[in-house]
């Protein structure tokens, strides 16, 4: 069984829409589940998902969990052995994406996590975080050291192998955090999957990733995850420190939000998440899988 998890916050009719998608596109195909962690909605959801959709199973919070913790409660709630978590106000492109997500599974017992292709209301790649060398392989499946959090699928068993998303991070990054975890910990493997394809219904101007405290969050935490993973003993480690530092610096600077970066920057020099780091031969294998990607030349996914 495939165990549909989805986190919902006064997003009343975008909840709604991915729902009825989500039935509506795998029809035919009844080996699921829908888990829907509703973050104690003000806005009518709750009311309206056991109305309209009562085969849901819908747990209520009576505060918000966040990210991590809110996919961390329905993974608890989850009876499946796939665990695919979808943003509210995302939906498929892709018909019997369920069917194909257990397809991928079944024939790949090494298999872990799997990341769909995210696209935006007018089909353009969205949320790409394969580097842009790559997009010319966005209709192809490769490995991958990541994926995006707004569509993807994981192994029950690795999920609660790895204790599942870290809620300490509070916001970005979970992701990359259990990526490294997987690589540290396990032999799974990790895809990117475009025959699996996700609509992200945002408006283009209802987030600035880099103009507001988004960038705070996202220097702090991959500052924080690269002192704590990796030991400053690698070459890797100050790779990635020189590559990410100019990188977001730029990109702060590009978009009038260095405060945010220097805060974030500053901030992560006194933050350590309370893991072990990975071994010479994990890093080696978690860098080599990011720098094909950087160059476009990732391994490709031929199962």
């Amino acid at each position: 069984m495939i165990s549909v998890i989805i986190l919902n916050y006064n997003r009343r009719e975008d909840v709604l829409f991915t729902l009825s998608n989500i039935l509506s596109s795998n029809k035919g195909y009844n080996n699921f589940e829908i888990i829907l962690v509703d973050q104690n909605s003000s806005d009518g959801s709750q009311l309206a998902i056991k109305e309209m959709f009562p085969m849901v199973n819908l747990y209520c919070s009576e505060i918000n969990l966040g990210v991590a913790g809110g996919r961390n409660m329905g993974a608890k709630l989850a009876k499946g052995a796939v665990l695919v978590f979808i943003d509210d106000d995302a939906h498929f492109k892709t018909k019997t994406a369920l069917k194909v997500v257990e397809e991928n599974f079944k024939k790949d017992i090494s298999l872990g996590i799997i990341g769909f292709k995210i696209l935006d209301v007018n089909n353009k790649l969205r949320d790409w975080v394969y580097n842009k060398a790559s997009e010319k392989l966005e209709n192809i499946a490769f490995y991958s050291q990541q994926y995006v959090g707004c569509g993807h699928a994981i192994r029950t068993d690795l999920f609660n192998q790895m204790g599942g998303y870290s809620e300490s991070l509070f916001f970005w990054g979970e992701e990359i955090e259990f990526c490294l975890k997987t690589y540290r910990d396990t032999t799974f493997t990790i895809i990117y999957q475009p025959k699996i394809e996700v609509i992200h219904r945002v408006s283009p101007l209802s987030r600035y990733h880099w103009r507001t405290s988004r960038t705070e969050f996202k220097t702090r935490n991959r500052f924080i995850l690269l002192y704590s993973y990796f030991p400053r003993v690698s070459v890797y480690f100050y790779v990635f420190y020189v590559y990410f530092f100019i990188g977001y610096l730029f990109r702060s600077i590009q978009n009038i939000s260095f405060k945010y970066f220097f805060k974030g920057f500053k901030d992560a020099l006194f933050i350590r998440l309370p893991q072990k780091k990975l071994k010479r031969k994990q890093i080696a294998a978690y860098s080599k899988c990011y720098f094909k990607q950087f160059v476009g030349m990732p391994e490709l996914y031929e199962h």
